[in-house]
């Protein structure tokens, strides 16, 4: 690929995000190679490369970083990935200061009972479908993709999947309720 020629590499910063768990700022981005060259060239290699770094099932691939599938991860904890649940041996998604949950709810889904005196915060973000979240000072629906709800300490809620839905939650700090 010939450094300069026009089209040959674009690059375009698709989101921004705070890290709650290390408090970085994060960019993630989109890079186009539009050269058939570079593929002919390259492309093996960055696939075995990408490879040989994962493993098969999500498993830690260093001692400070995971990189897996928050569905199947979460499949034995009702959706939730990280926080205090997480045995320690499993590495950085064992966690005192944060949980999170990857919680894929059928329509009609609902929790039977409401939280009591929950003394943690806690924030829901609608991924997609249509996502009721009732708390003891009001309902919100979430029906927007990137909708979402907050509360605090002592606020107790129970919620219902309005239709299929998909939501991202997180709570600190990680302590059993």
């Amino acid at each position: 690929m010939a450094r300069g020629k026009p089209g040959t590499l674009k690059m375009e910063r698709t989101g921004f995000g705070l890290n709650l768990v290390s408090g970085n700022f994060e960019f993630a981005c989109l890079i186009v190679i539009d050269s058939e060259d570079f593929w002919h060239k390259y492309g093996g290699q960055v696939r075995d490369r990408e490879m040989s770094r994962r493993s098969s099932g999500g498993a830690p691939l260093s001692a400070n970083w995971y990189s897996g599938n928050a569905a199947e991860d979460g499949q034995a904890r009702r959706g939730w990935i990280l926080g205090h649940f997480i045995d320690a041996a499993q590495g950085i998604r064992s966690s005192k200061d944060v949980e999170v949950k990857w919680g894929i709810h059928p329509a009609g889904e609902k929790r039977p009972e409401w939280t009591a005196d929950d003394q943690r915060t806690t924030l829901v973000i609608l991924i997609e479908g249509d996502f009721r979240v009732d708390l003891t000072e009001a309902t919100v629906n979430l029906a927007k993709q990137g909708d979402y709800v907050m509360w605090g300490p002592g606020v107790d809620h129970s919620w219902e999947a309005l239709s299929d839905s998909i939501v991202l939650t997180v709570r600190w700090p990680s302590s059993p309720s």
